[in-house]
């Protein structure tokens, strides 16, 4: 069986994973951002470009998602951990 303390260790480094898979999500939402403002500017058609926009913001939307999952099972580790400690 696996320890709290491994656990914690374990959603820790996922939860680091996933705020840096939210920042390089924003990065790149802003990026497309720009780019569909650029050819927009330019004449250019950008159905495509709002179409993948379209697509980082749901993906973004399911990343947030499962980082709020990783931090709410992080802070019930926490908890219980706390109360393994309070119990001894």
């Amino acid at each position: 069986m696996m320890s709290t303390r491994s656990a914690w260790d374990r959603e820790a480094a996922l939860l680091a994973l996933s705020e840096k898979h939210l920042t390089d999500g924003r990065r790149r939402i802003d990026e497309q951002r720009r780019r569909i403002t650029m050819l927009r500017q330019g004449g250019c058609d950008v159905g495509l470009a709002e179409d993948l926009l379209a697509a980082l913001e749901c993906t973004q939307q399911e990343w947030q998602s499962h980082h709020d999952l990783i931090a709410a099972h992080l802070a019930a580790i926490e908890a219980a951990e706390r109360t393994d400690r309070s119990d001894t």
